[in-house]
């Protein structure tokens, strides 16, 4: 959350605007009529976007050194990046944070068990648009990428010991 109560609060302001940057994106997934719908719901986010991109400008990470607002971001990253493909490097701090995020060692091995969830995304039989990942379906609903993977990703970034069983019905 941050090593100092300045930085919680600036963690705190990241994911607040973070959020409002993407309610609307996210509900484009379940929206039949995303094609059409997206241009004006991305003029609506852009101007977020753009703050969170001039406070983390260059930086490895949001604050510098990992904090949960970068597992919000990396995640984040997939869902902007499979709406908008042509606009996700106009705002570096994606590929920058979820690079970096990827690369972590625990992140790393989490990915390579045989129970990581990659997909899908959101329920397939709901969502009008889900993006892919890596193909390795597990289903059931700890199996949606898009139900608690910031959770599945703390847990194995932390060390603390979960049951795969329990995030998948394999």
């Amino acid at each position: 959350m941050g090593k100092t109560v300045k930085d919680r609060a600036r963690v705190d302001n990241i994911l607040g605007v973070l959020k409002d940057a993407l309610k609307d994106i996210r509900a484009l997934y379940w929206n039949k009529d995303y094609q059409n719908a997206k241009g004006e719901v991305l003029e609506k986010a852009r101007t977020k976007l753009d703050l969170i991109q001039s406070f983390i400008g260059d930086k490895k990470w949001a604050l510098g050194y990992l904090t949960i607002a970068d597992f919000e971001i990396a995640e984040a990253s997939y869902y902007f990046e499979a709406l908008y493909p042509e606009e996700y490097l106009n705002w570096s701090f994606w590929e920058t944070i979820r690079e970096n995020f990827n690369s972590l060692p625990e992140i790393e091995a989490y990915y390579k068990r045989e129970s990581a969830v990659k997909e899908p995304f959101l329920p397939p039989q709901f969502a009008a648009l889900n993006p892919k990942f890596e193909q390795t379906l597990v289903l059931g609903y700890w199996g949606i990428r898009g139900l608690a993977q910031q959770l599945r990703l703390l847990l194995s970034y932390v060390g603390l010991p979960f049951e795969d069983k329990i995030y998948s019905s394999r």
